[in-house]
């Protein structure tokens, strides 16, 4: 599998503007990045904090109606990054980002005695100080500044 990243800015009005990274996903048309912000794990939908912060909710004294009028204004490929998986093969050097949202990416290297470049079974805590090391399975993550 190769990395690829897909980032979008996703802009409802002037005053609303962020940028959204969909990690192996460079190949997604402009609509099916905003299916992905606008469906349920995506911080457009109206249960998660961006989507009530931008659209409105009852806790906040307003009502979401839709997210319609989001449109993604421009796309561009960035470096690309892996997202964690578990059982899975990197290569030395690969990227590679945790499942939970993270300022943060790690690098690959051999973890010393291992003959592969696999991660383990679960997803490993991963160190937030940049060149903090974490094992997993047969891969010694680094960590890196994101962007």
């Amino acid at each position: 599998m190769t990395a690829t990243t897909k980032r979008v800015v996703l802009r409802k009005t002037v005053r609303y503007q962020f940028t959204l990274d969909i990690p192996n996903s460079s190949s997604l048309t402009n609509a099916q990045s905003l299916a992905y912000a606008e469906g349920t794990g995506g911080p457009l939908n109206s249960n998660n904090d961006i989507g009530k912060l931008l659209a409105g909710s009852s806790a906040m004294n307003g009502s979401i109606t839709t997210t319609a009028d989001w449109a993604v204004n421009s796309s561009s490929n960035i470096e690309p990054y892996f997202m964690w998986t578990p059982s899975y093969q990197y290569a030395v050097g690969d990227r590679v980002s945790p499942t939970a949202n993270s300022n943060k990416l790690y690098t690959v290297a051999n973890r010393s005695g291992y003959n592969t470049l696999t991660t383990g079974s679960s997803e490993p805590n991963w160190p937030t100080s940049v060149n903090g090391t974490v094992n997993n399975g047969g891969i010694t993550f680094t960590c890196i500044a994101k962007f």
